[in-house]
């Protein structure tokens, strides 16, 4: 009897990892695609490096040194921007994700933007050439 109390246990618990795993949404290529852009709009080039092409590298340093020089109320700014994803087309080797960026105060409509994203040794990375925010 108790042997089953314990299967029926280890069976639960992976269902809710299973589960918990599934419910945070999104494709392997979405997941990439609004990790590299959160971290974009945190001004954490080092992380969006993580996230990006090789080639790619190269313009998120641009973008580092370009941001260094920025005032502490312009980085605000751009850190309490609203991130949305809308949605992520796939097709083979390549993906796109869209979204939206709005300032907490803006009432105009969101305007849609989007990232590409390519798979480089079977994982998704971000095609960064320019400013996605």
């Amino acid at each position: 009897m108790r042997l089953f109390a314990r299967v029926g246990l280890v069976l639960a618990l992976v269902s809710l990892v299973l589960l918990a795993s599934c419910a945070q949404g999104g494709t392997p290529a979405q997941t990439v695609g609004e990790n590299y852009l959160m971290a974009y709009k945190n001004l954490d080039f080092e992380q969006a490096e993580k996230n990006a092409t090789a080639e790619s590298r190269e313009f998120l340093r641009q973008q580092a040194t370009f941001v260094s020089g920025m005032s502490q109320e312009k980085m605000k700014l751009i850190q309490d921007e609203i991130l949305r994803i809308v949605r992520t087309e796939e097709k083979g080797e390549t993906a796109r994700v869209i979204y939206t960026l709005t300032s907490p105060n803006d009432l105009s409509p969101a305007i849609e933007e989007y990232i590409d994203l390519v798979k480089v040794a079977s994982e998704w990375k971000v095609v960064a050439s320019v400013n996605p925010l």
